[in-house]
Formats: structure tokens, sequence, C-alpha cells
């Protein structure tokens, strides 16, 4: 069933918008993904021979999905074995980092919980779920999201440009996008950020969220995430503006501090029942290709009233503080 879910979801996806607006890169990407590719892996299995004929079947059944519909398929075959009392094969890919945390029962988010848990004077904890990152970049490259384009604005009450979600948005404004990163390389870019937060303060944007982005938590983040890391962060949004801006982690912890080693951490909090989703895994796994500390705190709730105890922990707040002496 994997080819006909492929092809309806694609049809439905070409269908749902107007033809005038379907990028012309659709007219060669969709025989290349539902043709090509497929052809070639059943050419690659047949001349090395030796496969069994399901297998070479699920193969070219494989190379006519994207990498989403992949990924969702392994899930449910995932599931469906457990269902079925069968064997799970296991995840391939990074392992995240993680630490357990044991604190006393709240009705409160648990993502407040630890931050409140973890924060100290010299390293404060903030919760920044997709929005600290995503303000930096908007803020940064406000010049290029909000560009003048032909269609992108037609009447003075735009939150964000009306392309926003469309294929060829990072395309159209490439350039716009290459000078904004440009000021990474050589340190302009924080004067700038500055400046733009009081100049565009309150300003709606889709990437910026004032309730969250305050002057204190800018200037921290300026001092301890080092421009490289900004960039590669960057650089993955405009991948793929839509599915990016979500999936980052809770909590940052900033560690202003640290004689050595990595001067913040990105935490991402599971509460008693919760999984890592599947953009969440895809960011830990890119933070680890890039050295970015990141980790995954799996808390559980104590009934009985006691403090907060830390367990399991591999990268505790205690070794985070260590690092600042």
């Amino acid at each position: 069933a994997a080819a006909p879910c492929a092809l309806f979801a694609m049809g439905v996806t070409l269908a749902l918008r107007p033809f005038r607006r379907v990028p012309t890169e659709i007219n060669y990407i969709v025989p290349a993904k539902l043709i090509l590719h497929p052809l070639v892996v059943y050419l690659f299995m047949m001349a090395h021979g030796g496969f069994d004929p399901l297998w070479v079947k699920a193969a070219v059944l494989m190379a006519a999905l994207t990498f989403l519909q992949r990924e969702a398929l392994l899930r449910l075959e995932t599931r469906l074995a457990r269902r079925l009392g069968r064997p799970t094969a296991p995840r391939r890919g990074h392992a995240p980092e993680r630490f357990s945390l044991v604190l006393p029962a709240s009705i409160g988010r648990v993502e407040y919980a630890v931050r409140d848990h973890l924060t100290t004077e010299t390293a404060p904890v903030h919760y920044v779920e997709n929005t600290l990152v995503t303000g930096l970049f908007g803020l940064l490259c406000w010049p290029a999201i909000f560009a003048p384009l032909p269609g992108a604005f037609f009447h003075p009450f735009h939150t964000g440009p009306a392309d926003l979600n469309r294929e060829d948005f990072v395309a159209r404004r490439r350039r716009h996008f290459d000078d904004c990163l440009a000021t990474l390389e050589d340190g302009r870019y924080l004067d700038i950020l500055r400046a733009r937060f009081e100049e565009k303060q309150g300003l709606a944007s889709p990437f910026v969220h004032w309730g969250v982005l305050d002057a204190p938590m800018l200037e921290q983040a300026l001092a301890c995430i080092p421009a490289r890391h900004l960039r590669v962060l960057f650089e993955r949004l405009l991948e793929d503006p839509r599915a990016n801006r979500a999936g980052l982690p809770d909590l940052i912890q900033f560690l202003p501090e640290a004689k050595a080693g990595p001067r913040y951490r990105l935490i991402e909090v599971k509460g008693p029942g919760d999984r890592l989703q599947d953009n969440q895994r895809r960011w830990l796994a890119f933070f680890a290709e890039q050295g970015i500390s990141a980790a995954v705190c799996e808390v559980r709730w104590d009934d009985s009233g006691a403090e907060g105890i830390e367990e399991g922990i591999e990268e505790s707040i205690e070794e985070s503080e260590g690092a600042l002496g």
C-alpha cells in the first residue's frame, strides 16, 4: 500500500494548489521521484542479483516515497509489529543524550517544572519552544522575509509574506537571505540584531514571538550562542521554513560563565508517557551532527511530594555548573 499512498498524497498536494502556483520544478521532480528513482533502484538490485523478489518490490515502492512518507510508514510498521506481538527493529541513527528527573507532582506544564528545577542564578533556563531560534532568524533575516517581491504583499495588514508556505519562498529571496547570513561571518549580526529588536518591536512576523523574546534573553543568546551555530540553525530553517519551524527543544540553558565547552544547552522535555516526535528526532540528530549540546529530559512525578531528584543523568546541571569553575 506504500506506493498508492505516496501517489495519493502527492496528487492531493498538487490538486489543492492552483496550477499557476505550482513551481516549475514540479515538472521534473515528480517524474524523477515516481519513475526515475524507483527505476534506478530496480536496475541496481537486478544487476547485483541474489535479492528475494519481495525485497526488490519493497525497495522499489520505498523509492517512490518521500522522506517523510517513509518515516511515517516505518513508524506505522513498528506500531503494527508491537500490536501483533512481533519483534521490532531498533531505530537507526543518532540516539540523543538523555537524563531523568523525578519531580514533585505538578498541575502546571511539565516544561515549567523542569525549568524551575534546573535554573540557577549563574545558569538560567528559559522556556523557548520554537521561539528563540526562529525569533533570532526572523530578526536577522527581516529584510529578506519582508522583501517587497511581486505577489508577496497586496494589502497593509499582512503578518507575513503571502508566499511563505510556497516551495519557492526561499529561492525567490536567496540573494537577500545570503546577504543577511553573511553578517554572521564578520560579526555585524550582533549590532544588527540589537538594533532590529528595538526597531521592529511589536511588529507582526511569522518568525518572531515578542511575548517570549525579550531584551535580557536576546543578550544572553548573543553572548552564549556562537555565530557558527546560528548560521547552521538558520540554514536548516531555510531548507524548509514551514516544517523546520517546529520540533525545536522546549528549553535552553545559558552557561555564560563556562570556561570550556558549550556555553548553552538545549533541552527537550518529555513527561510521563510522552515520546519524541519525528521532527524533534530530526532536530536532535542535526544538533549531534553540528556539535550543538542538546539532551532529552524524561520526567516522572513523585506523588509523595519529595523534592526533585535527578537520576540517571548523563549531563546534569551539576556538571554544567562544574564547567563554570
